[in-house]
């Protein structure tokens, strides 16, 4: 039981973000959900499955119910609400009862060597790319910018990958600064992905990680070293700018030169949109699709 357990797992988390391959059913069914669905299974049969006493989740799953009832759209406000429910069972849930049984270690364990995983992938993506010019179908590449490859893996786009991995960068660093050295590989390898991501995300990532990581380096004491230490992250910056300013310009430099929308997507020009109906509706919302159906 413990090694069917473990197996889900591993590839549960591993494919987590595999976008790309899943099935249109008015929602994108998704191959990873189906292998959390029997890990869900599996530790209810080890141990039955404890709910968590979160006050916040089970307000969030009942405004959210109230919102899809509210929607343009009922029957796709259903859909909607049904992939919540999934999220709230099998993935919450499942991971709560998974850390439950065998421990945030473990699991944090677990996480690290998906990351390998994916980082072994993504090299070998790279390479049969740039060296032989060839894709596998099922696992494509995300076209060229500015004549840079961009890779992605099988999420799916490279800033839903530089999301994904700025929560390992993020914790190898905080682990680094609780002085365990071992995380210190994990950062590299983070770092060489969200590099090949291409991700204007991901550089924003970066920076978020590096600056709460020195944070919590920086409420443990204060001390001269630590205030000298911000030279470094200016320096690899001027020295970026200096030896490679194609790459600058292209991927650090738009975040400041006021592009930042158009590097995003659009998305950040929406923000004021959302904000809006936020005021007008704070509570229940508009429902889910609304916003593409009217």
């Amino acid at each position: 039981m413990d090694l069917a357990i473990d197996l889900f797992a591993v590839i549960s988390v591993l494919l987590i973000g595999a976008d790309i391959w899943g099935l249109d059913v008015g929602v994108n069914l998704r191959v990873d959900q189906l292998f959390l669905a029997v890990l869900t299974v599996l530790l209810f049969c080890k141990n039955g499955l404890v709910l968590s006493k979160n006050f916040y989740l089970w307000a969030f799953l009942a405004l959210s119910l109230i919102s899809a009832m509210l929607a343009y759209s009922k029957f796709r406000g259903f859909l909607f609400f049904c992939s919540i429910l999934y999220n709230v069972f099998f993935v919450y849930l499942c991971f709560y009862n998974y850390v439950r049984i065998y421990g945030i270690r473990k699991f944090i364990k677990l996480f690290r060597f998906t990351c390998y995983i994916l980082f072994v992938i993504m090299m070998f993506q790279v390479v049969i790319k740039v060296i032989f010019d060839y894709s596998f179908p099922f696992l494509p590449d995300y076209g060229m910018y500015y004549g840079v490859y961009r890779f992605s893996i099988w999420f799916y786009e490279p800033s839903y990958l530089a999301t994904y991995l700025t929560f390992w960068l993020t914790l190898s660093l905080i682990m680094l600064v609780e002085k365990d050295v071992s995380y210190v590989k994990d950062i590299v390898l983070c770092l060489a992905m969200m590099v090949f991501s291409t991700s204007t995300s991901g550089f924003a990532g970066i920076a978020f990680a590096f600056a709460l990581a020195y944070l919590v380096w920086l409420k443990k004491g204060f001390s001269v070293k630590k205030i000298l230490v911000l030279l470094i992250p200016v320096a690899a910056l001027v020295a970026v700018r200096l030896f490679a300013p194609g790459f600058y310009y292209l991927f650090i430099g738009r975040i400041f030169s006021g592009d930042l929308n158009g590097a995003t997507g659009g998305r950040i020009g929406k923000w004021a949109e959302t904000f809006n109906v936020f005021l007008q509706r704070p509570l229940f919302g508009v429902g889910p699709v609304t916003f593409l159906l009217t």
